[in-house]
């Protein structure tokens, strides 16, 4: 963010607001054991929104769960990163404990579940859904 505006396509350590699919971010982040993986810039994610969870897991949910890994790592290098943005919580390795994660699904599959038991804060966590009636559920199922 700017004084004057938003500018789009910032590097990544420049940048204030990170939009991206899991597939995405993946593809920047690779995968453990890479010797070009990057995940520096991931090292200060202070909150976290994971939106349509229910259709990420029909794609493919391991994307998903390889960016939450690579989420808040203590930075490999200093080269190009910004320790003044770095918090003393994140520095220590404690970030997924302050992390502010907020998980939107439609439903309440077995694996949206766990991820939202398994992403803990400190200050705790909150579910809500909105149970479907049992009436919603037999014209879902009749018409599909």
């Amino acid at each position: 963010f700017r004084k004057k505006g938003v500018r789009l396509y910032s590097p990544f350590n420049d940048s204030d607001l990170l939009i991206a699919s899991p597939l995405g971010l993946r593809l920047v982040v690779g995968v453990e054991g890479e010797r070009k993986r990057e995940t520096d810039f991931l090292s200060s994610v202070e909150v976290l929104v994971v939106d349509r969870a229910d259709v990420i897991k029909q794609q493919n949910w391991a994307h998903l769960e390889a960016c939450l890994e690579a989420l808040n790592m203590k930075p490999k290098e200093a080269r190009d990163f910004d320790i003044r943005r770095l918090r003393a919580n994140y520095a220590s390795g404690q970030a997924k404990f302050v992390r502010q994660t907020i998980l939107l699904s439609k439903g309440r599959t077995p694996d949206v579940w766990h991820l939202s038991g398994a992403q803990r804060n400190f200050r705790g966590s909150l579910r809500l859904w909105k149970p479907t009636p049992p009436s919603e559920v037999a014209v879902q199922t009749q018409t599909q």
